[in-house]
Protein backbone atom coordinates (compact mmCIF):
# COMPACT_ATOMS: atom_id res chain seq x y z
CA UNK A 1 0.00 0.00 0.00
CA UNK A 2 1.21 3.51 -0.77
CA UNK A 3 2.28 5.49 2.29
CA UNK A 4 0.08 8.60 2.09
CA UNK A 5 1.64 10.36 5.06
CA UNK A 6 4.29 13.05 4.75
CA UNK A 7 6.23 14.68 7.59
CA UNK A 8 5.39 18.18 6.37
CA UNK A 9 3.78 20.32 3.71
CA UNK A 10 6.94 20.71 1.63
CA UNK A 11 7.41 16.95 1.46
CA UNK A 12 3.75 16.37 0.63
CA UNK A 13 3.96 18.78 -2.31
CA UNK A 14 7.49 17.96 -3.51
CA UNK A 15 6.36 15.89 -6.50
CA UNK A 16 3.58 18.17 -7.75
CA UNK A 17 4.68 19.09 -11.30
CA UNK A 18 3.99 22.16 -13.40
CA UNK A 19 0.69 21.81 -15.30
CA UNK A 20 -0.80 19.56 -12.61
CA UNK A 21 -4.54 19.34 -12.07
CA UNK A 22 -5.36 20.00 -8.43
CA UNK A 23 -8.70 19.57 -6.70
CA UNK A 24 -9.34 22.06 -3.90
CA UNK A 25 -11.80 20.95 -1.26
CA UNK A 26 -14.13 23.14 0.71
CA UNK A 27 -17.03 25.37 -0.17
CA UNK A 28 -15.69 28.83 -0.85
CA UNK A 29 -13.08 29.61 1.78
CA UNK A 30 -14.70 27.24 4.28
CA UNK A 31 -12.67 24.06 4.44
CA UNK A 32 -10.04 25.27 1.98
CA UNK A 33 -6.56 24.01 2.88
CA UNK A 34 -4.79 27.38 2.88
CA UNK A 35 -1.51 26.03 4.34
CA UNK A 36 -1.31 23.56 1.44
CA UNK A 37 -2.10 26.30 -1.07
CA UNK A 38 0.64 28.47 0.46
CA UNK A 39 2.94 25.45 0.18
CA UNK A 40 2.08 25.16 -3.52
CA UNK A 41 3.14 28.77 -3.98
CA UNK A 42 6.43 28.00 -2.23
CA UNK A 43 7.17 25.15 -4.67
CA UNK A 44 7.02 27.50 -7.65
CA UNK A 45 4.67 25.30 -9.69
CA UNK A 46 2.68 27.05 -12.39
CA UNK A 47 0.37 26.47 -15.32
CA UNK A 48 -2.02 24.67 -12.97
CA UNK A 49 -5.55 23.49 -13.63
CA UNK A 50 -7.59 24.01 -10.47
CA UNK A 51 -10.88 22.24 -9.80
CA UNK A 52 -12.90 23.96 -7.09
CA UNK A 53 -16.40 24.98 -6.12
CA UNK A 54 -15.74 28.64 -6.94
CA UNK A 55 -13.04 31.04 -8.10
CA UNK A 56 -11.90 32.14 -4.67
CA UNK A 57 -12.21 35.56 -3.11
CA UNK A 58 -10.24 37.89 -0.92
CA UNK A 59 -6.46 37.63 -0.94
CA UNK A 60 -5.67 34.11 0.33
CA UNK A 61 -6.10 30.56 -0.85
CA UNK A 62 -7.22 30.14 -4.44
CA UNK A 63 -7.41 33.92 -4.91
CA UNK A 64 -3.70 34.16 -4.12
CA UNK A 65 -2.85 31.34 -6.55
CA UNK A 66 -4.74 33.27 -9.22
CA UNK A 67 -3.14 36.60 -8.32
CA UNK A 68 0.35 35.06 -8.47
CA UNK A 69 -0.38 33.84 -12.02
CA UNK A 70 -0.01 30.15 -11.19
CA UNK A 71 -3.36 29.01 -12.62
CA UNK A 72 -3.91 28.45 -16.35
CA UNK A 73 -7.38 26.90 -16.15
CA UNK A 74 -10.15 26.91 -13.57
CA UNK A 75 -12.90 24.28 -13.50
CA UNK A 76 -15.71 25.35 -11.16
CA UNK A 77 -19.43 25.87 -10.66
CA UNK A 78 -19.58 29.39 -9.26
CA UNK A 79 -16.82 31.64 -10.60
CA UNK A 80 -18.47 34.96 -9.80
CA UNK A 81 -19.10 35.31 -6.11
CA UNK A 82 -18.82 38.43 -3.99
CA UNK A 83 -15.17 39.36 -3.68
CA UNK A 84 -13.93 37.32 -6.65
CA UNK A 85 -12.26 40.37 -8.18
CA UNK A 86 -8.99 38.62 -9.06
CA UNK A 87 -10.85 36.00 -11.09
CA UNK A 88 -12.87 38.68 -12.88
CA UNK A 89 -9.74 40.66 -13.80
CA UNK A 90 -7.85 37.63 -15.14
CA UNK A 91 -10.79 36.16 -17.03
CA UNK A 92 -11.77 39.49 -18.59
CA UNK A 93 -8.16 39.99 -19.73
CA UNK A 94 -8.07 36.54 -21.35
CA UNK A 95 -5.39 35.32 -18.93
CA UNK A 96 -7.44 32.50 -17.43
CA UNK A 97 -9.37 29.67 -19.07
CA UNK A 98 -12.70 28.77 -17.44
CA UNK A 99 -14.64 25.52 -17.65
CA UNK A 100 -18.04 26.08 -16.07
CA UNK A 101 -19.59 22.84 -14.75
CA UNK A 102 -22.92 22.40 -12.92
CA UNK A 103 -22.35 21.62 -9.23
CA UNK A 104 -23.82 18.10 -9.34
CA UNK A 105 -21.87 17.20 -12.47
CA UNK A 106 -18.68 18.55 -10.92
CA UNK A 107 -19.22 16.39 -7.82
CA UNK A 108 -19.90 13.31 -9.97
CA UNK A 109 -16.80 13.96 -12.09
CA UNK A 110 -14.72 14.00 -8.91
CA UNK A 111 -16.36 10.85 -7.56
CA UNK A 112 -15.98 9.01 -10.85
CA UNK A 113 -12.33 10.00 -11.20
CA UNK A 114 -11.60 8.81 -7.67
CA UNK A 115 -13.27 5.48 -8.46
CA UNK A 116 -11.33 5.09 -11.70
CA UNK A 117 -14.37 5.60 -13.92
CA UNK A 118 -13.11 7.39 -17.05
CA UNK A 119 -16.45 8.75 -18.30
CA UNK A 120 -20.14 8.97 -17.49
CA UNK A 121 -23.24 10.45 -19.06
CA UNK A 122 -25.42 13.03 -17.37
CA UNK A 123 -28.75 14.31 -18.68
CA UNK A 124 -27.84 17.91 -17.81
CA UNK A 125 -28.19 19.90 -21.00
CA UNK A 126 -29.48 16.97 -23.09
CA UNK A 127 -31.68 18.12 -25.98
CA UNK A 128 -30.69 21.77 -25.50
CA UNK A 129 -28.41 24.08 -27.47
CA UNK A 130 -25.51 22.79 -25.35
CA UNK A 131 -25.94 19.26 -26.70
CA UNK A 132 -25.93 20.10 -30.39
CA UNK A 133 -23.22 18.12 -32.15
CA UNK A 134 -22.55 15.93 -29.12
CA UNK A 135 -23.26 12.25 -28.55
CA UNK A 136 -26.41 11.60 -26.53
CA UNK A 137 -27.04 8.01 -25.37
CA UNK A 138 -30.33 6.52 -26.56
CA UNK A 139 -31.52 6.31 -22.96
CA UNK A 140 -31.34 10.12 -22.74
CA UNK A 141 -32.35 11.13 -26.24
CA UNK A 142 -36.06 11.30 -25.46
CA UNK A 143 -35.60 12.69 -21.99
CA UNK A 144 -36.36 16.29 -21.11
CA UNK A 145 -34.26 18.10 -18.55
Amino acid sequence: MIDKFAPGIAEALAEVPDAATILLGGFGAVGQANPLIEGLLDTGVSNLTIVANNAGYGKVGLARLLREGRVRKLICSYPRIAGSTIFEELYSAGKLELELVPQGTLAERMRAAGAGIPAFFTPTGANTLLSQGKEIPASMSERSC
